[in-house]
């Protein structure tokens, strides 16, 4: 028999009887054979018992089973959101800057900083911010207009100069 509105509205106002009526159901059956025959026979306003039983049975796996699936879904999107905002991950030509800890160097100097370099982490909340320090070669153009030679000659200079910050320990901490 479907569930319809009466027998949802039958199951709401039986539902402390609901766990009495299904260890009934249990030991009839258990104990004796024909025990779940004769319980199939007795009706309450119409509707078969055990059909109650068990729809009642059912609607409550189902409540479980969504509530489970709620509870995981929940926190698979918190932890996903923990990753997503606090593990950064270093990119081979980059330095990560953890400003915000204090920590001594190799040298004994205290800096306010830590550094990644080719790896992760994990920043502490509201205690570090991330910056990220690029590694590869820039490219500057120069040029300088009106240089006099020792001669006292006009010179247009044009020049191009390609620099790299240094990704070593000690050396780095000089361009931070």
């Amino acid at each position: 028999m479907p569930l319809g509105p009466s027998t949802r509205k039958f199951h709401c106002q039986i539902n402390f009887l609901d766990f009495t009526l299904s260890l009934l159901l249990i030991i009839l059956y258990v104990a004796h054979p024909t025990g779940l025959q004769r319980l199939s026979k007795l009706e309450i306003d119409g509707y078969n018992l055990v059909n109650l039983i068990r729809a009642s049975t059912v609607i409550k796996s189902m409540e479980i089973i969504a509530v489970l699936l709620g509870v995981f879904g929940l926190g698979t999107g918190a932890g996903l959101l923990v990753i997503r905002n606090y593990y950064h991950i270093c990119q081979p030509s980059e330095v990560l800057i953890f400003a915000g800890s204090r920590r001594p160097t190799a040298t004994g100097k205290t800096i306010g900083y830590r550094l990644v370099k080719g790896g992760s982490s994990i920043r502490l909340p509201m205690l570090e911010q991330v910056y990220r320090m690029d590694l590869t070669n820039m490219i500057i153009d120069l040029r300088v207009v009106n240089a006099y030679s020792k001669g006292g000659v006009p010179l247009i200079v044009t020049g191009v100069a390609n620099i790299k910050i240094a990704g070593e320990e000690p050396i780095i901490h000089n361009a931070i």
